[in-house]
């Protein structure tokens, strides 16, 4: 592959040679006839139309010869990587040349620049725009407004200069060693974080370690300016596709100076691999016109957090998992003994609000109260408070500078913001294992007062599986990986032939199924007629678990309460689904 678009790009150079140099000869007649004008003490202007003409066909021409230069020369040392690296493509990347990596978290020059001068433009804007309408007779006290000027410049420069220095001053430089380099697709990752740890700064409730999947997309579009122009924009965006989560302690490092964080992790196959080379030259035009702007890669990362008075501990380091044999030797072997050992399990609810309660007979109830979304029931209140106070102030004192339903839609949204507050403060649920059946009770909100219940019996009971919130991977993603915040819900999964529900559900699914194979899409199409089916056959049984461990040994929790009163000896599935729209990824039986 990397060869075909090394001879794609070079076969591209000659139609780019045949258009660029009969343009290049032309602007230099075109500089040459200005040259001779000169001479012969022609105007100025007659001077100046023919050398800008000429110097611009010159200069465009020259621009496209190097950029198809570059472009063929960059695809030439891509097929000289790739055949150097054959036996170990991860080692064409600097990062990777050994089992020892370090961490993504740096104080750069370029971002320290480029932050310190944006955060001086804004502060003089914010002064000047401040100093124009504060002096005018009367003053503008709408102009404070432009205080968001200095403020996003201090935040901006505290972000990406004074805590990433904090941060290094505070817990050094990290590195991740892994024993099983590259992580195997399918196999066990084992490995362990240096950190530059003293005794008094290791977080008292140890270290959440994360392995995640993410997908790396880059959207490229054309937009219009106010003067309508078209302008080109790129962004990035991660969408998590896959996570995995444990909650370790550290101990003394081989080095003999800090901590040392071991980990392990079961790696599933579905997530795809890392994406090694990105080359859109080999692409199709068939592809290129799917794709329609947006080019993406798999990244695959590890993220570990400390949380502790004063500053918290975040690093996270690129690692490659790629399609290789798994394979653990006597070292590793050793590495993943001591993981074990110094994981701590959770065996009690870890989260305010959550309680349990163990029943006669094996049976067990857990309790999620409304308490556990404080947070946002306070900012939607906030919000409520200021949209419906903002309007009430545009009717009032200033009728006739808005259009009339300006106020009327201010205060609209305040009341759904209130609306959502009241619901966050209300909405409990029970979820109870008893006499032979799975309930769960919701009560409260702002749709239901009265609340909703639903009975499984355990004979329709097929799995238990703790998914993805559907709100934590946003179609658009998230401009940075740590910024997305992963919540998840435990769902139930009856078994569609017990069920009219649950029939008609696997009907419809075989239908869309069957229409996506006539399409085509014969690989998506066995998703999709799982994904429709499930739709009719799930329960969700609690939502908003911001804590994996917790959220799993929920669900171990009740899978092992139905098991315990279960007639027959089948066992129950727990599953971790990327997202509520794509296949689940299994971590097999608990």
């Amino acid at each position: 592959m990397r060869i075909s678009a090394s001879v794609l790009a070079r076969l591209g150079l000659i139609p780019v040679l045949l258009v660029s140099i009969p343009l290049l000869a032309v602007g230099g007649w075109g500089l040459h006839g200005a040259w001779e004008l000169y001479t012969d003490g022609a105007p100025t202007e007659e001077i100046a139309i023919w050398g800008a003409w000429g110097g611009g066909l010159v200069l465009v021409s020259l621009g496209v010869i190097y950029a198809a230069w570059r472009r063929r020369r960059r695809s030439q040392r891509r097929a000289e990587v790739a055949e150097k690296y054959k036996d170990a493509p991860w080692k064409a990347h600097a990062k990777w040349c050994s089992n020892t990596i370090p961490a993504n978290r740096k104080l750069r020059a370029g971002a320290a620049i480029t932050a310190s001068v944006m955060g001086l433009v804004f502060w003089g804007v914010g002064i000047v725009a401040l100093y124009v309408t504060l002096t005018q007779s009367p003053p503008q006290y709408l102009g404070l407004v432009f205080l968001a000027f200095p403020v996003a410049g201090t935040w901006w420069f505290h972000s990406r200069v004074v805590r990433p220095y904090r941060h290094r001053r505070e817990f050094g430089n990290s590195s991740l060693t892994l024993d099983t380099m590259p992580a195997p697709r399918g196999g066990t990752l084992v490995g362990r974080i240096q950190t530059s740890f003293r005794g008094d700064q290791v977080p008292p409730d140890g270290f959440r370690v994360q392995l995640s999947c993410y997908r790396r997309i880059r959207v490229r579009k054309r937009q219009k300016n106010k003067k309508g122009r078209r302008k080109k924009r790129t962004k990035i965006r991660y969408q998590l596709l896959w996570r995995d989560e444990k909650i370790v302690r550290g101990g003394p490092s081989e080095r003999g100076d800090g901590l040392e964080i071991p980990m392990a992790f079961d790696v599933p196959e579905q997530p795809p691999p890392t994406d090694l080379m990105v080359d859109s030259n080999s692409l199709s035009d068939t592809a290129r016109k799917l794709i329609s702007g947006r080019s993406s890669r798999t990244v695959w990362r590890i993220e570990v957090i400390g949380e502790r008075p004063g500053m918290n501990y975040v690093e996270s380091f690129d690692i490659p998992v790629l399609d290789v044999e798994s394979s653990l030797d006597s070292t590793a072997q050793e590495r993943l003994k001591e993981t074990v050992e110094q994981e701590i399990q959770v065996d009690a609810p870890q989260t305010e609000g959550i309680e349990i309660e163990r029943l006669p007979s094996g049976g067990v109830r857990f309790s999620f109260d409304s308490s556990r979304h404080s947070t946002q029931a306070y900012i939607a209140a906030a919000v409520a408070v200021v949209m419906i106070g903002a309007g009430v102030a545009l009717f009032l004192y200033a009728p006739e500078d808005f259009p009339i339903y300006v106020p009327p839609l201010v205060v609209l949204f305040g009341v759904l913001a209130g609306w959502g507050a009241y619901s966050s403060t209300t909405r409990t649920s029970t979820v109870e294992v008893r006499d032979g059946v799975l309930s769960v009770d919701r009560t409260g909100g702002a749709v239901d007062p009265s609340g909703e219940a639903s009975t499984i019996p355990f004979d329709e009971i097929e799995q238990v599986r703790v998914d993805l919130d559907r709100n934590t991977s946003k179609k658009k993603g998230k401009r940075r990986p740590e910024s997305i915040r992963a919540t998840y819900a435990i769902r139930v999964f009856r078994d569609p032939e017990s069920t009219e529900t649950g029939q008609k559900g696997q009907h419809f699914g075989e239908m869309v199924g069957g229409l996506a194979d006539s399409l085509g899409a014969s690989s998506a199409a066995e998703q999709m007629e799982t994904h429709m089916t499930e739709l009719f056959t799930r329960t969700t049984l609690a939502e908003h678990l911001t804590n994996k461990p917790e959220a799993n040994w929920i669900a171990e929790t009740l899978i092992a309460a139905i098991e315990t009163q279960r007639e027959s000896e089948e066992k129950i599935d727990l599953k971790y689904e990327p997202q509520p729209d794509e296949a689940s990824f299994p971590l097999g039986e608990r």
